[in-house]
């Protein structure tokens, strides 16, 4: 079995996991459930925990130097054939790897990262690209929102002082350098207009099934989905 990888990139924030299940959703229906599988790139962070005097506070994780996008390359390389992986589960509490994971190869392959276009363009995994073009504005919202909820919550525990901290000595910089220059590789830009007030509240599903529509429309002009 041959599979495609459709990867889905833009910065924290920019609403890449959104999009990531509502294309899954969208692909099943049209396919069935075992038609579809999601990877994501924050699954490939290096392990941390055991370098002595790490200091996370410090340590600036938008790079693209703390992922393993040589393993990413292998698993992606696997699952295209046809392969069953065994991809890490990376804890953000711990910063280090606490197991793996099974990922069965199904059809299509949906991959979202922020880093990953330019990191593995031309190397054969990646067969289209769709960059989610977000607001700054919008894309810190969404972040701090995220950033302030508890751990167990999917969140990372911090308070709006440190999420802000955080946003404008590591995030900011690695969106102008590392992912923003990605949009120029795209096959299809997805420009999100969404007013901020609308961007951070509870029921997105307007503007979701929209930006869904957009890519599915794209990916069947390719003959991918």
């Amino acid at each position: 079995m041959s599979a495609v990888v459709i990867a889905l990139i833009g910065g924290s924030g920019s609403g890449k996991t959104t999009l990531a299940e509502s294309l899954a959703t969208a692909i099943a229906a049209r396919h069935g459930a075992v038609s579809v599988t999601r990877l994501a790139e924050d699954d490939y962070y290096h392990d941390r925990a055991s370098i002595p005097g790490f200091d996370p506070a410090s340590y600036d994780f938008d790079r693209p130097e703390a992922k393993d996008f040589p393993l990413l390359v292998q698993h992606l390389t696997h699952l295209r054939a046809g392969q069953a992986v065994r991809r890490p589960v990376y804890s953000h509490a711990t910063h280090s790897r606490v197991g793996e994971a099974e990922v069965a190869p199904r059809p299509v392959i949906l991959l979202e990262g922020m880093h990953a276009l330019g990191q593995l363009h031309g190397q054969g995994v990646i067969d289209a690209a769709v960059f989610l073009d977000t607001p700054d504005d919008v894309r810190l919202a969404r972040r701090l929102m995220r950033d302030v909820k508890p751990q167990a919550e999917g969140g990372r525990d911090r308070t709006y002082p440190q999420g802000l901290a955080q946003y404008f000595r590591a995030v900011w910089r690695g969106q102008m350098l590392y992912v923003a220059p990605q949009r120029a590789l795209a096959d299809f830009v997805l420009n999100d207009s969404t007013p901020p007030v609308e961007a951070v509240s509870c029921d997105l599903s307007a503007v979701v099934l929209a930006n869904t529509a957009a890519v599915m429309a794209f990916l069947t002009a390719r003959g991918l989905v």
